[in-house]
């Protein structure tokens, strides 16, 4: 990486930005909040490279629409976006950390995530968008403690 990489908060003015990150690896956006509250971006240069987004649920919170473009994979982007985002759910009080994934149930590990099944989710994240219908049944579903 020649440029420095730099994790902001993202704005309601990345909406349209953000969205076109996430259907270019046909991840969910219906549910995105368009102000983009608790959404981050990794950007080099002026270029948007991931984002990262959680969506609270009282102490529980859902990891949520992590990517990083193609290119700039493999070189730590995707780990200072997790813990980025983690730092971020400890000062909302999260003590839980959920994720649902088809394709980084290794990455995630590493991250200190944990494999559960979808009846140990907290009732409010298990009634989320996510969990109903917007991701396929077959996708592992994760937690970590804060």
């Amino acid at each position: 990486m020649d440029e420095e990489l730099f994790i902001e908060p993202a704005a309601a003015e990345d909406f349209s930005s953000v969205c076109a990150l996430l259907e270019s690896e046909q991840l969910p956006i219906s549910d995105l909040r368009k102000d983009m509250k608790h959404f981050f971006l990794a950007i080099i240069g002026e270029t948007t490279v991931g984002a990262i987004g959680l969506d609270p649920y009282g102490s529980a919170g859902l990891l949520r629409s992590m990517i990083v473009l193609p290119g700039y994979r493999h070189m730590g982007i995707a780990a200072y976006l997790v813990e980025t985002l983690e730092t971020h759910a400890k000062q909302q009080a999260i003590k839980e950390l959920f994720l649902i994934t088809n394709t980084a149930e290794g990455f995630f590990t590493k991250m200190g995530f944990n494999k559960i099944s979808k009846d140990q989710l907290p009732v409010t994240v298990a009634s989320s968008a996510e969990f109903n219908g917007l991701c396929p049944a077959s996708s592992s579903i994760m937690k970590k403690a804060m």
